[in-house]
């Protein structure tokens, strides 16, 4: 079953986004505010510029996402994408936190976003004296990082297995893990 989310973005209806703990500080207008929520949590703020990250090394890695937007592909009609941009604590204790930005556009990481956003939509909606205490894509805390699933995937078929065969190619897909 999907579902279309006020982005306009069709996904599976998830139920993991339950699994993620949001934080909602009151009084976040403006990004200074999140950048201050990001030093009360990681200690510090390294920079203010995004370094692009490899999600092949944010598995496992604590981090807290300050926001995320929705995107249309220019590379692929009608798909789309989302652009994340996060926290991540120190190497050893007091150190600054680094800002890193990644994108997705695949069943995990976009599909979760996309479910919380429609998630925190449904609650503005219900109780909209609560808008700017309740971020739309922002300030999440995914106190395990990002899993890696890992898989084969047919191109001309679109059926993915386990274990491949003849024209099946390796694929993976990364998740904000619980």
């Amino acid at each position: 079953m999907t579902e279309t989310t006020g982005t306009g973005i069709a996904v599976p209806s998830i139920n993991e986004a339950d699994k993620f703990e949001y934080v909602t500080p009151v009084g976040v207008f403006s990004f200074e505010d999140i950048e201050r929520a990001a030093v009360a949590e990681f200690g510090g703020v390294e920079t203010i510029g995004t370094e692009e990250a490899d999600k092949e090394t944010l598995i496992g890695k604590p981090m807290m996402i300050l926001e995320w937007d929705f995107h249309e592909s220019k590379d692929y009609d009608g798909a789309y994408f989302v652009w994340v941009k996060a926290a991540l604590p120190g190497a050893v204790p007091g150190d600054d936190a680094r800002i890193v930005g990644f994108s997705d556009g695949s069943t995990g990481i976009m599909s979760q976003l996309a479910e919380i956003t429609r998630r925190r939509q449904a609650y503005r909606n219900l109780h909209p004296e609560k808008d700017a205490q309740y971020p739309l894509t922002g300030i999440l805390k995914v106190r395990a990082g990002l899993r890696k699933s890992e898989y084969y995937y047919n191109e001309t078929t679109g059926e993915t297995s386990d274990t491949g065969g003849k024209g099946y190619a390796k694929a993976s897909t990364y998740y904000l893990s619980e």
